[in-house]
């Protein structure tokens, strides 16, 4: 077989060949060239040592690439490390890890490793491969690579699949051509009929549905790992949800090379799971999944990785599908490490709701305590019990079910049963899996303490209102503060959502100071966002009932500007250095019933602040203000920083996390706004003097402070911000997961957790939706802030969404970036993504020369691939 028959057509191998990144790349990527610098030969790469591939002549790829391959797959394409790098430019069959790399490309340092094929060469490699992964006798370097032919492949539907992979010179990617992409090694002979089936390959967008008559929009592959959080999903969560607790599930899985059957056999019957489970119990729950998979420390600083719970369980499978079998040198692995790690998810605030653990390992954790094996590097360890109590302690409703594998488990055990009240092990099988699993949730939930309605509570299920992290970006140069607050706000809002709240029907027992005046207020658990909330809302009357979605409405935005500038004030006290205690609001939320609650549909609500102290006043809108703690240079911050458009009064919480703010403003509408008047009375009567803090942030005098240093001394004042406040206690607020959590150091302004900022820092790749490019992004980030990432940050910026044109055939939206247009008699024809893929494939029915987009197919030649080239056209006609 022919690929350079001329020195330029290694100018048409693309460089990365099948690491190629670009969706519109027209050069070709034939597995054949794996492992070839191809930057080399066209002369770019001149350090082999950097790019760590082999550097070949043409003349010397000639003589290389007409070796008899094995498979389609030459003696250059292994890999030449056996590595498990995703990114490496190699190639690396399952029978690679059989062979000794040192014996087969003839070095001298074999180190004689067990378990491998010594003394071997390539011709008898080739016959080893080809006896244990032919199909009746068959193997792909005995077809033919022609469109149409009578060879072997045809007998058994194998040119179902790309003919020309298996032989390694198909120039498409695996997701680009028409016919599936399959590894050889990868097929059983009864499994082939399946393998078809399940085929996922690049197709024209349109296709003509018989029912219809017409063509309709062909659904293509879903990108890899497109995180899926749509509304719809949390039906199974809230349905009837008011007789039973919400129940987590964690999947604590070892993922070390002895455990591959139960990595396939968890993977493939989780989803199944959890619907046989909703059918089993006699109301539907609402059933969060997560996963931890581990390994051992010795398996690199990665070595535990996770999934935070998610109501689809199709997500854990993912999730668990990436992960290879590899690692676990010696027998004990890194359990304790697994559960800290399943400790610190998100598991559910509710006192009420069920955690249920699923440990799947056949190797016990280290700890010569917890096992009779004689190799163990961290024999010293022993705080297994440690971190099981810390379950035991939070959760009520606390189930631990361990699959027992091997007997060195045995001592570790029975440790566990001893610790855990709700413990159950039993030794099974991985066809049993699913059996087991559903027979322990079945046994938890009969456990469980069933929740009767006692009428102490209201159920309803709601859509709620947040916005993502505002950080403050106004210029006071100009402009309004409040309309650009407002534009932001309508560029971070989050889809309304669905959730469940379980509301006491009694009003909560506070002072008139800490509630307000004229508003009731209620505790509620918010299912969806883990989290208990204040729920306010005005006095019942029919005056108010119209107003009540403005009330909700104003709060909502008063908070949230609160939220923006107590964030920028703590950012700008740190820069400054001065001395300051940080500040926190709760974190504010709209909710709306299509059931009215207490006869109102919308209803403020806010972050519960969850510490058992008095509420303290530290001011109000006249001329009050607790001299002790002092917290007013806040109030002026956000006079200045807002061009002094508004100023912030009526500060209260406990500690330094508050709620409830009163704006005065000229731009605001709300019964406590006194504009002008709230504004004097603050600069009158609470600050008369700037505190240190206030000359360290450079904050210009108003005319009534000066005013009021003209007329003689001033009371003396506690000149620190936040005064006696405990600093040992100061707490934070999360903006995103509103996890309640202490403040290590004062220099902790940030507003995210310890926990979110972790997994910011967890990325991996996503194909963009639009575009189709891979881009970075944190999973479970993003799905605890149910944001859409179906897009890249290039094509969010593009504003691919308010793109206008659209694909000729499909008629579907185009990315900004990446389109394709056809000039055919000066007329512009647009295509997406997926028509230009397919046309690239296309072939003149009777000269076999390719599509080269000069004119246009009508939807029937498009759709049953019917081109006839202008050359044949004119020979037709004459």
């Amino acid at each position: 077989m022919q690929f350079i028959d001329e020195d330029s057509d290694v100018q048409q191998i693309c460089i990365q060949n099948l690491q190629c990144l670009d969706q519109f790349c027209q050069k070709s990527h034939p597995r054949a060239f794996a492992g070839i610098c191809i930057g080399f030969i066209q002369g770019f790469c001149q350090n082999q040592e950097i790019c760590g591939l082999h550097h070949f002549s043409i003349e010397q790829l000639r003589d290389k690439i007409q070796q008899h391959p094995i498979n389609g797959i030459r003696q250059y394409n292994l890999c030449p490390n056996n590595c498990d790098n995703i990114k490496c430019r190699f190639l690396h069959p399952p029978w690679l890890k059989q062979v000794c790399l040192q014996c087969l490309n003839k070095k001298k340092q074999c180190q004689a490793e067990p378990n491998l094929i010594h003394k071997i060469t390539w011709d008898k490699l080739r016959d080893i491969v080809y006896k244990e992964y032919s199909i009746s006798g068959l193997n792909p370097e005995i077809f033919c690579d022609e469109n149409i032919c009578d060879c072997p492949a045809k007998k058994f539907n194998i040119d179902k699949f790309c003919i020309k992979n298996f032989k390694g010179c198909c120039p498409m990617l695996d997701d680009r051509c028409i016919k599936p992409h399959r590894a050889w090694e990868s097929f059983k002979f009864n499994s082939i009929f399946q393998e078809q089936q399940n085929a996922i390959v690049a197709k024209g967008c349109i296709k003509f549905d018989e029912r219809q008559k017409s063509f309709i929009k062909q659904q293509q592959k879903p990108p890899q790992l497109q995180i899926f959080i749509e509304q719809s999903s949390l039906f199974s969560m809230v349905n009837q949800i008011e007789l039973r607790p919400q129940v987590d599930i964690i999947f604590i899985i070892d993922c070390t090379i002895s455990m591959e059957n139960w990595l396939v056999a968890a993977k493939q019957n989780i989803k199944l799971i959890i619907k046989e489970f909703t059918k089993k119990i006699s109301v539907s729950s609402c059933v969060r999944i997560a996963a931890v998979c581990y390994r051992d420390f010795s398996d690199g600083p990665n070595h535990i990785q996770y999934h935070d719970f998610t109501v689809q369980p199709e997500e854990i499978e993912r999730f668990i599908d990436k992960f290879q079998p590899q690692g676990g040198d010696d027998i004990p692995e890194d359990l304790i490490g697994a559960l800290d790690v399943a400790y610190n998810l998100n598991i559910s605030k509710h006192p009420d709701s069920i955690l249920q653990i699923f440990t799947i390992t056949d190797a016990p954790c280290h700890g010569s305590k917890y096992h009779n094996v004689l190799f163990d590097d961290k024999k010293e360890q022993s705080n297994l019990e440690e971190k099981i109590e810390k379950f035991v302690k939070r959760k009520s409703r606390f189930f631990f079910s361990f699959i027992s594998i091997r007997e060195q488990t045995e001592k570790m055990e029975k440790i566990l049963r001893q610790c855990i009240p709700n413990y159950q092990s039993a030794k099974i099988t991985e066809t049993k899996f699913s059996d087991y699993v559903l027979f322990s949730l079945s046994a938890t939930m009969n456990k469980a303490t069933k929740i009767e309605d006692d009428n102490n509570f209201l159920y309803r299920e709601s859509k709620y209102k947040k916005q993502k992290q505002m950080n403050f970006i106004f210029e006071s140069r100009g402009g309004s503060y409040l309309s650009q607050f407002r534009k932001q706000m309508k560029q971070t809002k989050i889809k309304k959502k669905k959730t469940l709240l379980q509301i006491e029907k009694a009003e909560l027992n506070l002072q008139n100071h800490e509630k307000g005046q004229n508003v009731l207020v209620f505790k509620a658990f918010d299912q969806k966002n883990n989290v208990y909330v204040f729920k306010k809302t005005q006095l019942i009357s029919e005056e108010l009932q119209i107003k009540a979605k403005n009330y909700a409405k104003n709060r909502y935005q008063q908070q949230l500007i609160a939220k923006q500038l107590s964030h920028h004030f703590n950012q700008q006290c740190h820069q400054s250095q001065g001395k300051f205690v940080p500040i926190f609001y709760s974190t504010p939320y709209i909710y709306s019933f299509d059931i009215p609650i207490f006869g109102i549909k919308f209803v403020y609500g806010e972050s519960y602040i969850d510490l058992d102290i008095p509420w303290v006043k530290y001011s109000n809108n006249a001329d009050f203000f607790e001299k002790e703690y002092n917290f007013t240079t806040f109030s002026h911050f956000t006079y200045v920083k807002t061009n002094q458009s508004l100023i912030i009064t009526d500060l209260q919480g406990k500690l330094n996390l508050f709620s409830d703010p009163c704006i005065h403003s000229k731009e605001l509408e709300d019964e406590g706004n006194c504009q002008e008047i709230g504004c004097n009375n603050f600069f009158q009567f609470q600050h008369q003097n700037c505190t240190s803090l206030c000359i360290s942030l450079k904050l210009p005098k108003n005319q009534l402070q000066q005013d009021a240093q003209q007329k003689g001394e001033q009371e003396y004042i506690v000149d620190v911000f936040g005064g006696k406040i405990d600093r040992s206690k100061l707490e934070k607020i999360c903006a995103n997961c509103n996890t309640q959590e202490k403040l290590l150091n004062l220099n902790d302004y940030s507003e995210i957790c310890r926990a979110c900022n972790e997994k910011q820092h967890q990325q991996e790749d996503c194909l963009c939706e639009c575009c189709k490019e891979k881009f970075q992004i944190s999973t479970n980030y993003e799905q605890l802030l149910e944001t859409a990432v179906y897009l890249c940050q290039s094509c969010k910026k593009s504003d691919c969404k308010n793109f206008q044109e659209r694909c000729h055939y499909c008629q579907t939206g185009i990315c900004k970036q990446t389109i394709k247009t056809i000039q055919v008699l000066n007329k512009t024809y647009y295509l997406c993504l997926d028509a230009f893929h397919y046309l690239r494939q296309i072939r003149c029915k009777l000269c076999s020369q390719e599509y080269k987009f000069q004119n246009l197919l009508t939807n029937d030649e498009y759709c049953e691939n019917n081109y006839t080239c202008n050359s044949c056209v004119s020979q037709k006609n004459n």
